[in-house]
């Protein structure tokens, strides 16, 4: 029994043999094909690539893929040189050959255009650092704007805006001085001169600084609060910039000035060097003021050149100092162009008049 059940076995294994083929020879020309096209596009190598894969197309069954891999090809080509020419700095070569890229490598081009532009957008702001004014700072900034969502995806970038924004607030800041710096030098010179009209140079320095200590000294003395003068004077004793910003504020109010708050300062303006023409003439005042007539006619010859005067204060000097108030009503002191030298020559006569 044991052997009719082997016999049988080897009948069906000896019938099966009978009806198998050998299989044909494996064709590896076109997998090595493909692999040489693979590796040498890895390599950055896109000529041997797109050889490859031409005769790849040119084998049997091959030509449909070959064709769909070798459009990939060149925009792999493209995408590498466009690449390139961005490491190397070259981003207006790069913007060339998007713009010259046909076929395939076109597709690639349109992919590669929004960094080949936020780059050169980057690249023209580079260009104009540094910025002379902070108005140009933020119309730079303002131009990458529609290139940050992806010029923002760099933390270099990201670290390097920062500090420009700090740059931008630091420039602002500078900036506001200097205006500051020449609106008190401007007041200085209309406030003894009377014109331009100061009104409007004292608003712009309110509004960029509400407690600048012109701003103080002008409303102090306008409203004669006596105990902000001297609170004020204080600060000049030790700080010239706050001394000129005093003589200033004081020098634009002197006209209708209280009697009590002009006297709350004049030890101060007699102190000290002035900082400014509103000081010389503040300082030849309160110098008169104490009698110190050779003082005043010191400080008077330091504003021989700013003429005229605002005429309100050659009234004021003439009526204390000088004149009696009916005198200093005379023709001749009322007509809009007496100046120092006017007063200097007056003075000189009758310096030893009594002082009022």
């Amino acid at each position: 029994m044991k052997g009719c059940i082997f016999l049988l076995a080897a009948l069906l294994l000896a019938a099966a043999g009978c009806g198998r083929k050998e299989p044909p020879a494996l064709d590896t020309l076109q997998s090595q094909l493909l692999r040489d096209a693979c590796g040498t596009l890895m390599a950055g190598d896109a000529a041997r690539s797109r050889e490859a894969l031409k005769r790849l197309a040119d084998t049997s069954g091959g030509n449909a893929f070959a064709t769909a891999a070798m459009e990939r090809v060149e925009q792999h080509a493209a995408l590498l040189e466009i690449n390139q020419l961005l490491r190397e700095g070259r981003i207006e070569t790069a913007t060339q050959r998007m713009r010259e890229a046909t076929g395939p490598a076109f597709k690639a081009a349109t992919q590669a255009a929004p960094v080949v532009e936020a780059l050169a957008a980057f690249k023209a702001y580079l260009g104009q650092r540094p910025f002379a004014t902070s108005e140009a700072a933020e119309d730079g900034l303002r131009a990458l704007n529609p290139h940050r969502p992806l010029l923002d995806q760099s933390p270099a970038f990201m670290a390097f805006i920062q500090e420009e924004t700090a740059s931008l607030v630091t420039l602002r800041q500078r900036e506001e001085e200097q205006v500051v710096t020449w609106l008190v030098g401007e007041l200085d010179a209309a406030a003894v001169r009377g014109t331009p009209d100061a009104s409007q140079r004292l608003a712009h320095l309110t509004a960029l600084r509400p407690n600048h200590t012109l701003a103080k000294a002008w409303a102090a003395a306008t409203v004669s609060d006596i105990r902000a003068l001297e609170e004020l004077s204080r600060l000049a004793e030790r700080d010239p910039a706050s001394r000129l910003a005093l003589e200033t504020g004081v020098c634009l109010a002197w006209p209708q000035m209280s009697e009590a708050a002009w006297r709350s300062v004049v030890p101060t303006f007699v102190k000290g060097q002035p900082a400014g023409f509103s000081g010389q003439l503040l300082q030849a005042a309160a110098t008169a003021e104490l009698g110190d007539y050779d003082g005043a006619v010191r400080n008077l010859h330091a504003l021989v050149e700013v003429t005229p005067l605002d005429p309100r204060h050659v009234s004021r000097l003439l009526s204390r100092y000088v004149l009696t108030p009916r005198q200093a009503q005379a023709w001749c002191w009322r007509t809009a162009c007496p100046g120092v030298p006017d007063i200097l020559g007056c003075i000189v006569q009758l310096r030893t008049s009594r002082p009022r």
